[in-house]
């Protein structure tokens, strides 16, 4: 049985995507799937911040990333998300959203995306290759291989050591 390089859990092939499976996808996206989903939770994480900078206007629930992907060939439609984003208020055309997500280009995709979008998108990709999966597994798959070192490196990390630092002897990490 394959393992997830730092985890303790073996994957067992029943549960999900076998590896040829997972090929034949990257084949057909002419890409690594860490690429494609990078991509899309990128373009939704990046959605997600204009909507955060318009005040949160409408209804994010309708951001989901899966919202946007189709398959039969498996492709990420990202009209259909800048169009949904319009329809919520987070700006009044797409030409001005667009407009909007150019000024953050230079920001890190990793900054923008959040983790249960990876895992959903991830899971969508598995169930569509013939595996089976639920996202708080996929998760669990991705916190078993995260060490230490990883979480000291976040940006979250970071900012929860300044807010103790600023707030002592208030403690948010162990």
């Amino acid at each position: 049985m394959p393992t997830i390089p730092g985890s303790i859990t073996p994957i067992s092939d029943t549960e999900h995507a076998d590896e040829a499976s997972v090929r034949a996808v990257e084949r057909a996206l002419g890409r690594p799937l860490r690429e494609f989903v990078e991509e899309v939770a990128g373009a939704v994480g990046a959605v997600r911040y204009a909507h955060y900078l318009a005040g949160r206007a409408g209804d994010a629930s309708r951001l989901f990333p899966t919202n946007f992907l189709t398959d039969s060939p498996i492709t990420f439609d990202e009209a259909q998300l800048h169009g949904v984003a319009v329809q919520i208020g987070i700006a009044p055309s797409i030409g001005q959203l667009r407009k909007q997500l150019s000024d953050y280009v230079n920001i890190s995709k990793r900054l923008l995306i959040r983790g249960h979008d990876i895992s959903a998108i991830a899971c969508w990709v598995v169930r569509r290759t013939g595996g089976a999966c639920s996202a708080a597994r996929v998760e669990q798959i991705f916190r078993l291989g995260f060490e230490r070192a990883d979480l000291e490196g976040t940006t979250v990390y970071g900012e929860l050591r300044a807010w103790e630092a600023a707030h002592a002897p208030r403690r948010a990490l162990p």
